[in-house]
């Protein structure tokens, strides 16, 4: 599937992929699991630490407490002829580029998820101008 400037994707599964992955849905909103996951409920997986890492629901609200402050600093950014970002993470944070460019299309974002040094000061010099946002 390549990419399209869409929050609204639609990816075409294989029939019997397909199948299960309705099936699997079905049974999941028929055993209230949708509203046992907002309730915070560890049980759905082992009910060990799962309650531990569960903050991630609370993502949406806490993002648009900020989002006048993103707002500007995209702004900003866009004043000041921003045109290469590079993102460090690693882990779920790293694929944010590809999240990008599939919701948006292809973006000038840059995924980095090496700790080496020279890596990044290579892959720092190939952006261009940097931008100290404070």
């Amino acid at each position: 599937m390549s990419p399209t400037p869409s929050a609204n994707q639609i990816i075409d599964f294989p029939p019997d992929l397909s199948r299960a992955l309705k099936a699997a849905a079905a049974d999941w909103e028929r055993e209230g699991n949708t509203a046992r996951l907002w309730a915070r409920d560890a049980s759905l997986w082992t009910g060990a630490d799962e309650a531990r890492w569960m903050g991630w629901l609370d993502a949406p609200r806490a993002a648009a407490a900020d989002l006048d402050d993103i707002e500007s600093f995209a702004r900003q950014t866009a004043a000041r002829g921003v045109a290469d970002v590079l993102l460090l993470g690693m882990g779920g944070s790293s694929l944010c580029p590809e999240v990008f460019a599939r919701t948006f299309g292809p973006q000038r974002l840059t995924r980095i998820t090496s700790e080496n040094d020279a890596v990044l000061r290579a892959r720092a010099q190939t952006a261009g101008p940097s931008y100290d946002p404070r």
